[in-house]
C-alpha cells in the first residue's frame, strides 16, 4: 500500500496512474517564506484551502501547503517532480532519482533525471538546489553563473525575501518564482524570464516498504524486493502460498521476510502488496536457496507478465543452466504438473520415473508416485545441481532449503 490518503496521489504525467504524491506547494506573492515552510512547516496555518492540495491550479489558494507525512517520512521514493505552475498550467517540469536522497537533497544536478531545459543536463551551475543561496535566500535555485547582477545567468529561483539584491529580483511581490521560458538558461534581467504563480513537489514511490529491497548481487542499490520466500519441510504446500496465502501463518519469524538464509525460518512468505499489485516490473528473478547461499538464479522479463505466468519460457532472460534456454521442456510455469502437484516445475521429458530429466521442481503433496520425490516431509525442492539438465533419480541432484521470487521494477 501506498503511504497516505488516495487523494493526495495524482495522474501528472497523464499515465493513467494516480501514482504521484503532492508533497508540496508553495504560492507566489504571498509574503510568507517559501524556504521555511517547506524545511518545517513555518508559516502555514493548520487550516488552508481544498485548491492548495489539489491539482486544479486556478481553484483559489492564498497558502503555501507541507504534506508533513511526506516530507517528515521521507522513505522509499523512487522519483521527484519539481514543477512550476503558471496561468493554471504546469509550465515546466523537472524529474530528479528519489532513492537514497533526503526532503533536502534530491534537488541535484547529479540526480535529474529528465528537464524541461535541454541544456540544464551538462550546462554547469554555481548554484543548484533548495537551499540554494541562502545568505541571500535565493532558494529551489538552479543558476548558470553570476554576473553583478545585470549578467546573472539561470534557469529558475524562489525569491524568498522582500528587500533581496538585484532589480531583477524586485520585479514581483515574495515569494517570487523566477523561471526562463524557453529551452536553455537566461539573462535573469531579459523577457524570457517569467513569474509563477506556484512552485510544486511531487513524488513517487518503489511500491512497499523500504526494508523489502535488497541489494542481491552487490552493486550498491536495494532494487530487489522479496515477493514470495518457499521454505522447505514445513509441511504447508508451497503452491497456494504463492497464489493467495494459504497456509501462511499471520506470524513468523523475522527471517523468513529477510535474505538471512541461515536464520531459522519455518514458514513461507507471501508478501500479498507485491503480487497482488503486479505492475511496473522489469525482471523477476527466481533464486534456490542451498545451505544459506543462493546458489542457483534464474531471471525473467517481467513486462506483460502476471504474478503466475512470468516463470514461463518465452519470458526467460538468463540461466544459470547453460541448456534451459534450449529444452526441449514438457513442463515450465508456476503451476507445473497440476496432476502430481509438481510446482515451479522446469522438466525435460518425463520416462516413467526411473528416466524423468529437469532442472528444478516442487515436489508440494499428494500424489507422488516416483520414488525421486518421496521424502520425509514436504514440501521437497529439487533442483539439477550443475550446470545442465539431470536425470531425477541418478542424476547430481540436490534438495534446496528455500525458493525465492524477487521483483525489480521499471524506472518511470
Amino acid at each position: 500500500m501506498l503511504p497516505g490518503n488516495s487523494d493526495e496521489y495524482f495522474d501528472i504525467l497523464g499515465t493513467g496512474h494516480k501514482d504521484w504524491r503532492l508533497a508540496f506547494r508553495g504560492t507566489a506573492r504571498i509574503q510568507k517564506s517559501v524556504y521555511d515552510a517547506y524545511r518545517d512547516g513555518t508559516g502555514i496555518p493548520y487550516v488552508i484551502e481544498d485548491g492548495c492540495k489539489t491539482t486544479d491550479w486556478t481553484a483559489p489558494c492564498k497558502n503555501h501547503y507541507r504534506n508533513n507525512d511526506a516530507l517528515n517520512n521521507w522513505a522509499n521514493v523512487r522519483e521527484v517532480i519539481y514543477g512550476l505552475v503558471d496561468d493554471g498550467v504546469l509550465i515546466k517540469v523537472l524529474r530528479f532519482k528519489g532513492a537514497g536522497t533526503t526532503y533536502m537533497n534530491w534537488m541535484s544536478q547529479k540526480l535529474l533525471i529528465e528537464s524541461c531545459w535541454e541544456d540544464l543536463p551538462k550546462q554547469t551551475t554555481n548554484y543548484f538546489g533548495i537551499e540554494g543561496h541562502g545568505a541571500i535566500r535565493r532558494r529551489f535555485f538552479i543558476n548558470h553563473r553570476y554576473g553583478g547582477c545585470p549578467n546573472d545567468m539561470g534557469w529558475t529561483v524562489a525569491v524568498d525575501q522582500a528587500s533581496p539584491n538585484c532589480a531583477w529580483e524586485r520585479n514581483d511581490t515574495y515569494p517570487y518564482f523566477k523561471y526562463m521560458a524557453g529551452q536553455t538558461y537566461e539573462n535573469m534581467n531579459y523577457d524570457y524570464a517569467r513569474s509563477a504563480d506556484a512552485i510544486v513537489v511531487f513524488i513517487n514511490y518503489y511500491p512497499g516498504e523500504s526494508d523489502e529491497y535488497y541489494d542481491l548481487f552487490h552493486t550498491g542499490k536495494k532494487e530487489w524486493r522479496l515477493a514470495f520466500r518457499g521454505t522447505a519441510k514445513v509441511g504447508q504446500p508451497v503452491y497456494p502460498a504463492y497464489v493467495n496465502g494459504t497456509g501462511i501463518s499471520y506470524t513468523m519469524q523475522p527471517a523468513c521476510k529477510s535474505v538471512d538464509f541461515l536464520a531459522p525460518c519455518t514458514s513461507h512468505y507471501r508478501n500479498n502488496d507485491a503480487l497482488n499489485h503486479w505492475k511496473n516490473i522489469d525482471q523477476v528473478l527466481f533464486g534456490i536457496i542451498y545451505k544459506g547461499e543462493m546458489v542457483k538464479t534464474i531471471f525473467f522479463k517481467g513486462e506483460l507478465t502476471t504474478y503466475t505466468n512470468w516463470y514461463e519460457p518465452e519470458h526467460l532472460l538468463k540461466s544459470c543452466w547453460d541448456d534451459l534456454r534450449m529444452g526441449p521442456h514438457n513442463f515450465f510455469s508456476v503451476e507445473g504438473d497440476n496432476t502430481l502437484n509438481r510446482r515451479f516445475f522446469i522438466n525435460r521429458n518425463y520416462g516413467k520415473c526411473p528416466n524423468d530429466a529437469g532442472w528444478v521442481v516442487v515436489v508440494d503433496d499428494p500424489p507422488r508416485p516416483c520414488p525421486w520425490e518421496i521424502t520425509y516431509s514436504y514440501p521437497m525442492f529439487k533442483f539439477a545441481a550443475g550446470p545442465k539438465v539431470q536425470n531425477w533419480s541418478t542424476g547430481e541432484v540436490l534438495e534446496a532449503d528455500a525458493i525465492v521470487v524477487f521483483l525489480k521494477y521499471k524506472k518511470l
